[in-house]
């Protein structure tokens, strides 16, 4: 049964991580210019935080101003906050072997849209995101449509 599969089928192995003493402009190269909507904050290996899109837009004024003193605010932003300085510190973590039922669980217990899968020593190992969960979903409904 799918539901007792272990998260490490599924999730994204290896996944883009920021630091602590990041600036706000990796995080606006990895959200506006790559497309990611959440990145794992490491230090030294170890899990210290998570930085969501969300997150990010808050400290924006307006990321679609045609304003000339929104836009150079918003790029001074970008240049001297700091990852630390906005990352959710309380992050909610599964481990590889948790099964994609629990992490089901997770999401629909809480707001959010990716949880950081992590080792026994907070090693951060991978990340499980809603999209990897629809992809199973997808997975699902094409083996039953080919019965």
């Amino acid at each position: 049964m799918i539901g007792h599969t272990p998260v490490y089928k599924i999730m994204t192995k290896k996944p883009t991580v920021v630091h602590p003493e990041d600036s706000m402009e990796a995080i606006w190269h990895l959200f506006e210019q790559k497309g990611f909507h959440h990145a794992p904050v490491v230090r030294d290996r170890k899990l210290v935080g998570i930085i969501s899109h969300t997150d990010y837009l808050r400290v924006i004024q307006d990321v679609f101003s045609n304003n000339d003193h929104v836009k150079a605010f918003n790029t001074q932003l970008l240049r001297n906050v700091l990852v630390q300085d906005i990352m959710s510190k309380e992050v909610i973590t599964v481990e590889e072997h948790t099964t994609i039922q629990q992490v089901v669980a997770v999401f629909h217990t809480h707001p959010i849209h990716a949880v950081p899968v992590v080792d026994a020593s907070f090693h951060l190992v991978g990340i499980v995101t809603t999209n990897d969960l629809l992809g199973v979903m997808e997975h699902l409904f094409l083996m039953e449509k080919n019965r």
